[in-house]
């Protein structure tokens, strides 16, 4: 049985408005022009153009006004200022329309704008329902520790609150659908990917992975349809599906890394992955963690068991399972293979590892399971990773199917 799933049709994406003002009167005073992005702003349009360009999917740019700072609240400034802030706010949207809309390329494209005067995560939230949104992508940026023990930041308060997936994007030098080549685009604060010699991808260090590669999307480049041709009008392809840089020259394709513990919303997280892999031409990875057995649990289960066996068959056993679930998928379409993984240890220190030794683009986790209690008593993976995590991570919600 395969089950069916659907990329976003319909998405909102969050646009910082002080830093938006701050990118276009900066460009407006350099003579060149170049337009001078932070981080987190970049990795927004780069995802929103990057899937908006292999879905055609309409777009929804949304500024959440915030208040003005005043010594003096009971005087009418703050207000003025407001109101000032928030015109201003329109009409940057206005400009990053013209941006989004350029690394689009000629794919039509439904590109609406919103200043709402709420705060960022009830405005993208509310903006979500009533556009019929299906993914909320907001810039992602680091948080302080007060921040996540107090109030957890808008991308956690979004992950809590949020009932459509959330993408958290980081800005990629691999992201090449956005800036066009005529347009130089830099991103303040963003580091660039650094190649090795000879153009090969790195190798992980050695560590206990039971691994396979070739039985899953194993299809050759011949023989399957590349990520460029996926929903693209003629004569249209993406840097980023075809894997190539737009200076010329060759990049390396994007890898995602799914986190799958079974449970309804990581399922879910696995159909859109592997979907999105095919449209971008990107390699995936399918990994499961196992906990590592407790002595007195060993030694309650037989005393002729070793240890390493009862892991190895636990092991087996998850990975028998993976195969299971991905033969309800389209994996075989993933032109650069479906890889599934079973490491041993907690999952987010096993996800941190393979996200660094793999070199991951997009970690795409399920969130959405866990009661209140559970979340308010123990938090979730979820909420431990984000602010470890250096890529982008697209949260996965239960139970969203096909349109």
């Amino acid at each position: 049985m395969e089950l069916q799933m659907a990329l976003p049709k319909r998405m909102v994406v969050a646009i910082d408005p002080l830093e938006a003002i701050a990118a276009r009167d900066a460009a407006a005073g350099d003579e060149s022009g170049e337009v001078r992005l932070t981080a987190p702003l970049r990795g927004a349009l780069e995802w929103a153009a990057l899937l908006g360009a292999v879905t055609g999917a309409d777009l929804k740019l949304v500024s959440a006004v915030p208040e003005p700072v005043s010594l003096f609240p009971f005087l009418s400034e703050p207000l003025v200022q407001r109101e000032a802030l928030y015109e201003d706010t329109r009409r940057v949207l206005q400009w990053v329309r013209d941006l989004l809309q350029a690394g689009l390329g000629r794919r039509p494209a439904s590109i609406e704008t919103a200043a709402v005067l709420r705060p960022v995560a009830d405005a993208l939230i509310e903006q979500a329902g009533s556009s019929e949104a299906e993914l909320i992508v907001l810039g992602a940026r680091p948080l302080s520790p007060a921040e996540r023990w107090l109030f957890g930041g808008t991308s956690l308060r979004l992950v809590r609150r949020a009932t459509v997936p959330v993408l958290l994007a980081r800005a990629s030098d691999k992201l090449r659908i956005w800036p066009p080549a005529n347009e130089r685009t830099t991103a303040e604060g963003s580091r660039p990917v650094e190649e090795p010699a000879g153009g090969e991808l790195p190798q992980p260090p050695g560590s206990a992975v039971v691994s396979e590669r070739s039985a899953l999307g194993g299809a050759s480049a011949s023989s399957a349809p590349t990520g460029a041709s996926v929903d693209a009008p003629a004569g249209q392809t993406t840097a980023a599906a075809t894997g190539e840089d737009p200076a010329g020259g060759e990049t390396h394709p994007l890898r995602f890394l799914v986190g799958v513990d079974f449970s309804e919303s990581s399922i879910s997280g696995l159909h859109q992955a592997i979907e999105l892999a095919q449209a971008v031409d990107a390699e995936v990875i399918v990994l499961h963690s196992l906990s590592p057995p407790r002595s007195e649990t060993l030694h309650l289960v037989s005393t002729a068991f070793h240890p390493d066996q009862v892991v190895r068959e636990a092991q087996d056993a998850a990975l028998q399972r993976l195969h299971a679930l991905l033969d309800q998928t389209d994996h075989r379409a993933v032109v650069r293979g479906v890889r599934p993984e079973i490491r041993v240890g907690r999952p987010e220190i096993v996800l941190s590892e393979c996200v660094r030794q793999e070199s991951v683009d997009l970690v795409v986790l399920g969130a959405g399971d866990a009661t209140h209690l559970q979340r308010f008593v123990l938090g979730s993976t979820v909420e431990r990773l984000l602010p470890h995590l250096p890529c982008s991570v697209w949260i996965a919600r239960p139970g969203r199917s096909a349109t």
